[in-house]
């Protein structure tokens, strides 16, 4: 590990203390975040598309201003990302990232009296995760994060090779490391490559990290309601993430909501549902249902998809 980028350190979340009452916003005027817009912050992780770039394009800048040496078309760089089926939020900032990534290095690649815009083009790779986290990882406490992460699997898709890359995985947010951990082992097991750089949007100081409601409380600070999103899916500005599908698809009742929903999208949704193995959970019941019993070909859509480009 060559070093970590981080776009905002968090110290606190505002002197209400940590304690989040149950359906109830954080102000998003809160010391103590280093900056961290809120709104685009809990937007991001449910899919906002304007709120992923945002995010995305300052954190690709952060990591340039630290590692300049990143626009050198000569060094092959690669962006993991932990998923099964659908990608998480950090997919989106990664693919976001390595399509700003790419368009700085090409652009110094015209100056490089080596030009290669070919070899200046970012990658972002799978690490297949064995399945879907089941519990709700973002108000868990470290100990079942551990246990959690202890009964997933984690490799890298067959026949990727990083050897000699520049590795950087990309996160929202930093609370225990665990994830970033499993991360690295994965990629340690699989490959051999030149360094690994980790950059997230924010993350927490050691004593922040200790409360369990941290996660939860940045992901709800705007976002509430799961039909909050509809705007955004009706606009084209909405990109499917794997904490979004499962807090939809749980909602109780379910029906209104996935009948306001764009079309594809709802079959986008049945898909990404049936790939990450939600069908047949209790808590999806309901949906379940209710997608049988539609008209909805969830089997000529693709499960996951970043900022409208196959993942």
């Amino acid at each position: 590990m060559s070093r970590r980028i981080v776009s905002h350190t968090l110290s606190s979340l505002g002197t209400g203390g940590l304690t989040v009452p149950e359906g109830q916003p954080v102000s998003t005027a809160q010391e103590g975040l280093d900056g961290l817009d809120l709104s685009a912050y809990s937007l991001m992780k449910h899919g906002h598309v304007p709120s992923i770039n945002l995010l995305a394009d300052h954190l690709a800048q952060d990591l340039l201003d630290a590692e300049p040496r990143l626009l050198d078309p000569q060094l092959r760089i690669t962006l993991p990302v932990a998923y099964l089926a659908v990608l998480p939020a950090c997919g989106h900032l990664a693919h976001r990232m390595a399509q700003r990534l790419t368009e700085a290095r090409t652009s110094a690649a015209k100056n490089s009296v080596t030009r290669t815009d070919a070899a200046a083009q970012v990658r972002v790779v799978r690490i297949a995760k064995s399945a879907v986290a089941s519990i709700d990882y973002a108000s868990a406490t470290a100990q079942e994060r551990r246990d959690q992460m202890s009964a997933l699997s984690f490799t890298l898709d067959p026949g990727l090779d990083l050897d000699g890359d520049v590795v950087v995985l990309v996160d929202d947010v930093r609370i225990t490391g665990l994830a970033e951990q499993a991360a690295v082992r994965a990629l340690a097991q699989a490959s051999h490559p030149a360094e690994i750089i980790t950059a997230y949007v924010a993350a927490a100081t050691p004593a922040l990290a200790t409360d369990p409601s941290v996660e939860r409380a940045l992901n709800h600070a705007v976002v509430t309601e799961p039909s909050q999103l509809l705007p955004a899916m009706h606009a084209g500005e909405f990109a499917l993430t794997i904490r979004y599908l499962k807090w939809a698809l749980s909602t109780q009742p379910v029906a209104p909501l996935l009948e306001a929903l764009p079309p594809e999208l709802a079959a986008q949704m049945a898909r990404g549902a049936a790939d990450s193995g939600l069908w047949g959970r209790p808590e999806y019941a309901e949906a379940h249902a209710w997608f049988e019993a539609s008209a909805y070909q969830a089997s000529t859509v693709p499960a996951a998809t970043s900022l409208g480009a196959s993942a």
